[in-house]
């Protein structure tokens, strides 16, 4: 009897670490390379004579929106009609001439306390639609900044393989490093801008990235934090990106 006792209690330990196991989460850290760049604690930084272009891409699957700052005197124009978006060799067009519709609404209240009868109140709501064009031109003014958002870098990237400490760490982490021509993810952001929109020079920014090391931890540390890094979180069970 004991026995028996004994052999349920181990199976029914061994299916609750299982269940367990299935249910933690893990975090795949991706490094990220990019060409010309200088790198601080905050951002990964372009600049050229014009401007400087601030990338920072810490979030889960990588947002790469950016800050573009004009140092110049004169006002600059991104033409967002000839500046794109690569991954991994296909292209994703910043502008689609699309009709924009902007809601606005608005509340106003009156309140007031009728001695004969119990505190009332009036209330006037009203609210209005309006379509206007996508804008071709993102305008930035001399000597100002504005913040220009883009793409995330993959929702349903999840890089593995044959090792299963690797796939399934456990208070260590485990380094996959590539060169940028194996890399299993190069991006590019391709931005047109000019000082005149209707008849001025034109002038092209490549900035060139790829992930340079993948790493799977089970608990996330603040320390990692860095604008050259994104991450995700997956199961063990399911080796999925968990939304």
């Amino acid at each position: 009897m004991k026995k028996i006792l004994f052999c349920r209690f181990v199976m029914i330990s061994l299916l609750l670490l299982i269940l367990q196991s299935c249910n933690k989460y893990y975090y795949q850290i991706c490094t990220v390379e990019m060409n010309n760049c200088k790198n601080d604690s905050s951002y990964m930084v372009y600049e050229n004579d014009d401007c400087k272009i601030y990338y920072n891409l810490w979030s889960e699957t990588g947002d790469l929106s950016f800050i573009f700052e004009n140092k110049t005197d004169k006002d600059i124009y991104i033409k967002m009609s000839n500046s794109y978006f690569m991954k991994n060799n296909f292209v994703y067009d910043y502008y689609n001439n699309a009709i924009i519709t902007r809601k606005n609404s608005f509340k106003v209240g009156s309140i007031y306390y009728d001695y004969f009868s119990s505190e009332s109140s009036i209330f006037l709501e009203s609210s209005s639609e309006k379509s206007v064009p996508e804008k071709e031109f993102i305008h930035i003014p001399a000597k100002l900044k504005k913040v220009i958002p883009s793409f995330y870098l993959n929702s349903r990237f999840l890089y593995t393989n044959d090792d299963i400490n690797f796939n399934v760490p456990f208070h260590k982490s485990y380094n996959v490093d590539f060169k940028e021509e194996i890399s299993p993810l190069k991006f590019r952001n391709s931005i047109l801008y000019t000082f005149d929109p209707k008849n001025g020079a034109i002038n092209y920014i490549n900035n060139d990235f790829f992930v340079s090391s993948i790493y799977n931890i089970d608990v996330i540390d603040p320390e990692i934090f860095a604008p050259n890094k994104f991450y995700y979180i997956y199961n063990w069970k399911t080796l999925k990106t968990i939304y």
